[in-house]
């Protein structure tokens, strides 16, 4: 995906163990959480657990988030 959506999203994997304070912050709990920000830095959406690349991809459009 992150190759897929070079210049139009950006995918970052966080380390919670080597992070902990920014996890907290997040409130994440659960081992994949896949966070969403808009191109602000506003939290727009949180989930847990696996997500499909096509859920992913579902999520990006239903947040609006690929404009």
């Amino acid at each position: 995906l992150a190759v897929e959506r070079e210049g139009k999203a950006v995918f970052l994997n966080l380390d919670i163990y080597k992070n902990r304070e920014l996890a907290g912050r997040y409130g994440v709990r659960v081992i994949p959480t896949i966070i969403f920000f808009d191109k602000h830095g506003k939290l727009k959406a949180k989930t847990e657990g696996f997500m499909s690349k096509e859920q992913i991809l579902k999520m990006i459009d239903k947040l609006g988030l690929n404009k």
